[in-house]
């Protein structure tokens, strides 16, 4: 029911998550609280799928990983704004060692604080993290995080929709999937069930 959905969203989702942002959360993690998001929908588990289950239920930004990535992308622009420009210049040297460090082995036991959660999560979404404030995304599009002119919401937004794609490759598997790892209409889709 829609009152079960608020309670998760404000409260289970909140305190399973809490610090997130500094020590990130594993596949595992995300994949039980996908689970208890979809057990409060109501939706019987037989033969539902995941994606859409959670799409339906919560749109595309309020999925928990998207609400993840969103708070978490938040956070590291809101510190970004505030560092100092000699901080900023560390900052490249540090952000471009732990990048090649992950890429070597993406798992999240070595992410330690929001700079190496937020290169995990742009490694994990298909992103090429090129520098603590350009990031070039799955399609060759660049990223620029300047002080004041991009909206977190925004980048995010675009974090969550290469996920998106992720899970329906995966969804494309399913009972009569084929064809969704192509893409949907996401707007029209909710727009008709809603």
């Amino acid at each position: 029911s829609r009152a079960a959905r608020k309670l998760f969203t404000g409260s289970a989702f909140s305190s399973a998550t809490w610090g997130h942002q500094a020590s990130s959360l594993s596949d595992t993690h995300i994949l039980g609280l996908e689970r208890a998001a979809l057990a409060s929908t109501g939706l019987k588990p037989e033969g539902r799928c995941r994606t859409f289950g959670l799409l339906a239920a919560f749109g595309l930004n309020g999925t928990p990983r998207a609400r993840v990535i969103r708070e978490t992308i938040t956070s590291w622009i809101q510190l970004h704004r505030d560092m100092t420009p000699g901080v900023l210049v560390q900052l490249n040297k540090v952000w471009i060692n732990i990048v090649n460090h992950l890429k070597q082995d993406l798992r999240v036991h070595k992410v330690r604080g929001i700079l190496s959660n937020v290169i995990y999560i742009l490694l994990k979404a298909g992103w090429f993290p090129l520098a603590f404030n350009s990031w070039e995304d799955p399609d060759g599009s660049r990223w620029y995080i300047s002080n004041n002119n991009i909206s977190p919401n925004v980048v995010a937004a675009a974090i969550i929709h290469s996920f998106f794609k992720i899970d329906l490759a995966r969804a494309n598997h399913h009972y009569n999937g084929k064809g969704v790892s192509n893409g949907i209409d996401v707007e029209n889709t909710l727009r008709t069930l809603r």
